[in-house]
This record gives structure tokens, sequence and C-alpha cells, in this order.
């Protein structure tokens, strides 16, 4: 939980916020999406973790607020993590 809230407060409200007042919603969605698959550092998994950043961002745009993103972040690691550790020794 404290993860993915912590990446919120990162990429959707610190870094989102001057970009949007900036270059407005579109950019600011786009630049945290880029920055968010790049900070995760592996280079396998940057387009999933893109697309998750645009789905954040839009949520972002969309609310004027992090809560929601934050929430779906949570929710989307859970499941992540959930699936692992059903499925491990199930191949």
């Amino acid at each position: 939980v404290v993860a993915p809230v912590g990446e919120e407060v990162l990429y959707r409200g610190m870094l989102f916020s001057p970009l949007q007042k900036r270059w407005g919603n579109s950019v600011a969605v786009v630049i945290t999406a880029i920055v968010f698959g790049a900070a995760h550092m592996d280079p396998h998994y940057f387009i999933p973790l893109f697309g998750v950043g645009l789905a954040m961002g839009i949520l972002r745009a969309k609310t004027k607020g992090i809560l929601l993103p934050a929430i779906v972040h949570v929710v989307n690691n859970a499941a992540g993590i959930a699936l692992m550790l059903f499925t491990q020794g199930n191949t």
C-alpha cells in the first residue's frame, strides 16, 4: 500500500501538477507515464508500466486528485501479487 500511494504522490501529484499547469493534461499524462515506466528500470516492463501510468494519469486529470489513481494503483499491485502467489508452482 505504501509504495503505490507514494508513487502516486510523486508522479501524479508533485510531477503532474507543474506539467499540467505549463502544458496541459495531455502532456502531463504522457510525461508522467514515461517517467513512471522508466523509473521501474526494467526495459521488459516499460510498455505495460507506461500503460498503467497513462491510465493513472488519465484518472488524475479526470478526477483532479490523486485519491482514485492511488486506490487503483494499490488494487493493481495487489492483483499482480495475488496472481503471482496463486500461480506459483501451477505452470
